[in-house]
């Protein structure tokens, strides 16, 4: 899953598709190169309870328990629901201070949830949005499927299974044809960062910590944690501006301070796999107890 913010990000989103009683379930993530990973699809007769717990319990089977987990949704109920029931180290946090609040005064407690959380509570929200932590990605998905929508259920996922199949092909092309250490988006992304920094003061405090100065302001920057005042570095896992000014008064390679989630090699895990179709109907082997 995509890193952002020091978390794995996921997208939930559902989709009618055209059959009457049909919803289409998808969770997608960005890779390495901030392009839309699908992690997973689902079919469901409606939106409600028990098709997001199935989903989300689905889900769980294939990624596992992942400690730093976030979901971004269009906050339907059913999704939340599914989620705090089957991820709910999502949530611990966050539940333990409510829950600590509303023993202290129910009264504040009850005025603070009549807002979703996720539009107060920096747990649920975090108070800088970068790209991640928008809900455009679904949005992109929703037009790559669109067509796909409007087709019969098993065209719809023969559909989605070619859509796949080309992306895992051409992506793991692209990741094996460059010869740098990070992905071409996370190298596009520190380039566009450089210009600025040839205005900055870099003042050395420590072998890897300096003070990097930008007109009237300064920030701190620990190379060793990897932090900035400015705190994009450690929330986007990425190199900042003053961090990069950093780098280069020591001659060290911008790169090498990415998240290795930005890196070739994690690209190409990525994308390692091959996504076959199921073959002509005519060569199924076919269990007897299903015939």
């Amino acid at each position: 899953m995509k890193r952002a913010h020091g978390k794995d990000v996921g997208y939930v989103k559902a989709w009618h598709a055209i059959q009457k009683g049909c919803v289409l379930l998808v969770v997608v993530t960005k890779d390495a190169n901030n392009q839309i990973f699908p992690i997973a699809f689902g079919v469901a007769d409606s939106e409600n309870n028990e098709s997001y717990e199935w989903y989300f319990r689905e889900l769980r089977k294939a990624i596992g328990i992942r400690k730093d987990l976030m979901f971004l949704s269009d906050r339907h109920k059913a999704i939340a629901n599914g989620i705090a029931k089957v991820f709910p180290e999502c949530y611990h946090e966050f539940d333990d201070f409510m829950s600590q609040i509303a023993v202290v005064d129910k009264k504040t407690f009850n005025y603070l949830m009549e807002e979703p959380p996720g539009r107060w509570a920096r747990s649920h929200y975090p108070r800088q949005l970068y790209d991640m932590l928008k809900t455009n990605i679904v949005e992109s998905m929703n037009n790559v499927l669109r067509r796909a929508r409007e087709l019969p259920l098993l065209t719809m996922m023969d559909f989605i299974q070619e859509k796949l199949q080309s992306w895992f092909y051409e992506r793991r092309t692209t990741a094996e044809g460059i010869f740098r250490e990070i992905s071409n988006w996370a190298e596009a992304t520190l380039e566009e960062k450089i210009k600025p920094t040839f205005k900055f003061r870099v003042l050395p405090i420590d072998r890897l910590k300096f003070n990097v100065k930008e007109g009237g302001m300064e920030f701190i920057v620990d190379l060793d944690k990897r932090t900035c005042d400015c705190s994009k570095f450690q929330l986007d896992e990425i190199p900042c501006e003053h961090a990069i000014a950093a780098i280069g008064s020591i001659y060290q390679k911008t790169s090498a301070f990415c998240s290795t989630y930005y890196s070739r090699d994690f690209w190409l895990k990525t994308y390692g796999g091959q996504v076959n179709s199921i073959g002509d109907s005519t060569i199924w082997v076919i269990p007897d107890n299903v015939k």
